[in-house]
């Protein structure tokens, strides 16, 4: 059975359903940052021969925002709680009880 398959991922619930619409407002937070941005963009002059030379590291800058959008999205996937149901699992254990007592009187 594949990780991914419908089957699999038929077999959850979700405990709180409506909190998986925030889904929807996980791609805005960055266009929303990028206008914010704009807005607030200043001109900056550079004097010296010729312009900047592109870098690889200006490719990297779609990254902290990737990043964050993709964290935002897996917070609201916990915070939905997923729950597989079709599975049981009995448990059974054996273990040593430790008492700690402590005689805190004056005498």
């Amino acid at each position: 059975m594949h990780l991914f398959s419908y089957a699999t991922l038929s077999g959850y619930e979700w405990a709180h359903p409506r909190l998986l619409l925030l889904l929807a407002l996980v791609p805005l937070l960055p266009l929303l940052r990028g206008l914010l941005a704009r807005r607030r963009r200043q001109v900056l002059v550079a004097f010296g021969p010729g312009g900047l030379r592109p870098d690889w590291r200006a490719g990297l800058r779609f990254v902290p925002p990737l990043v964050l959008s993709l964290s935002l999205a897996l917070l609201v996937v916990a915070v939905a709680r997923p729950q597989h149901l079709s599975e049981q699992l009995t448990q059974t254990g054996q273990g040593i009880d430790l008492v700690l007592a402590l005689d805190v009187s004056g005498s």
